[in-house]
């Protein structure tokens, strides 16, 4: 296997690196002191994994997630405990997210045997900071009628009218007019703002889906 350990702190790297040769030792391991290094390696190196912390000079882990264009995990490895910056992390496509001192050495191995089978894993903190995260944008939901959520859930999927009428069973007039009843009661003008406000304030994640293995 071949993973990438990105952090702008080299004794962290150091020690994330000595953990993995510890208990992975037949793992190939890259470095990257910043976001910008650590992004031209995904691109260019085969890797199987990467860890990355969360804020790195030149580009930030969020913003490596942001660019990144390939299929390579990504583990958000860092002290970041903000719940904002976990949502954003699991937003922008990472596999799992760490809090250091969460975990110990001998579970870094179940961490990425777990992720390199396709599943996700969060450390206790991440995973509180996560439902945190979550539950401020359940209220949103609560100011429009079950029908009108389901609406807009197709909205922001990028289908029209007719189709969302063609999925539910309603004429093309009774979706436009569900639409126009909630863009009061969610603060927007039109269907674009409808779009951008649900698709941030509604975001919700199933922590149950979220497969923690040894954490």
């Amino acid at each position: 296997m071949k993973v990438l350990v990105a952090d702008d702190a080299p004794i962290m790297r150091f020690g994330i690196i000595s953990i993995l040769r510890q208990y992975c030792p037949q793992i190939e391991i890259l470095e990257a002191g910043d976001g910008a290094q650590a992004l031209e390696i995904l691109r260019g190196e085969d890797l199987d994994l990467a860890l990355l912390d969360v804020r790195m000079p030149k580009l930030s882990g969020l913003g490596v997630l942001e660019h990144n264009d390939t299929e390579v995990p990504i583990i958000m490895v860092t002290h970041s405990e903000e719940p904002a910056i976990i949502q954003a992390a699991m937003r922008g496509g990472a596999s799992g997210y760490l809090v250091l001192g969460d975990i110990t050495p001998e579970e870094i191995g179940g961490v990425i045997k777990t992720c390199l089978n396709g599943g996700m894993v969060m450390s206790k903190t991440a995973g509180r900071g996560l439902k945190a995260a979550a539950s401020e944008h359940f209220d949103i939901r609560d100011e429009v009628s079950q029908r009108e959520a389901e609406i807009l859930d197709f909205v922001i999927q990028g289908m029209s009218n007719k189709e969302i009428a063609k999925e539910l069973f309603l004429s093309e007039r009774t979706v436009k007019n569900y639409l126009n009843a909630s863009y009061k009661k969610i603060g927007v003008n039109n269907r674009n703002q409808a779009a951008i406000v649900w698709r941030d304030r509604a975001f919700s994640v199933d922590l149950a889906c979220l497969e923690v293995g040894a954490l």
